[in-house]
């Protein structure tokens, strides 16, 4: 659950886009996974998008997190890299969320703590939303929370 949680951070995606990934969506060499169908306004299905694995604007315990990393180091036994049922996921975070005494804290909550960490570490709006799949500017603006502090980082 922790690389799953990392890797949500890492790549500000869905849960249901995570637990799709199949190990022949993966290209190592150019660090990049390609999202079948992903979720759009307007159509369900052919949404099939390559997205960057970054390596750089996560860090979590004080360790830079490299979301191929995470890859690379779940087992080969299944044809998905995140072979788990979203619903299941998301009922094991929330009962961890709880056992810490966290209020308010959601699966999805990862994907907004993503996006705007990748906002912190400098990169522009047409850059993010490669990363997250938003068409516009507000929808994107709905998931950033920055850090007035991370302004110093810059």
């Amino acid at each position: 659950m922790w690389c799953l949680t990392q890797f949500a951070v890492c790549t500000a995606m869905r849960l249901s886009e995570i637990c799709r990934i199949r190990w022949d969506d993966l290209d190592v060499e150019g660090r990049m996974v390609t999202i079948r169908d992903r979720k759009h306004p307007r159509s369900k299905i052919g949404n099939d998008q390559r997205v960057p694995l970054l390596s750089g604007p996560v860090t979590i315990d004080g360790q830079q997190v490299d979301p191929l990393r995470l890859i690379l180091d779940q087992r080969r036994d299944n044809d998905c890299i995140f072979p788990f049922s979203p619903a299941t996921v998301s009922t094991t975070f929330t009962r961890g969320v709880a056992s810490c005494r966290t209020k308010d804290l959601r699966f999805h909550d990862l994907r907004h703590d993503g996006i705007s960490r990748l906002f912190e570490a400098g990169y522009d709006i047409p850059r993010v939303s490669l990363v997250s799949w938003h068409q516009d500017w507000s929808m994107l603006r709905r998931y950033t929370q920055i850090d007035p502090a991370s302004l110093h980082r810059a």
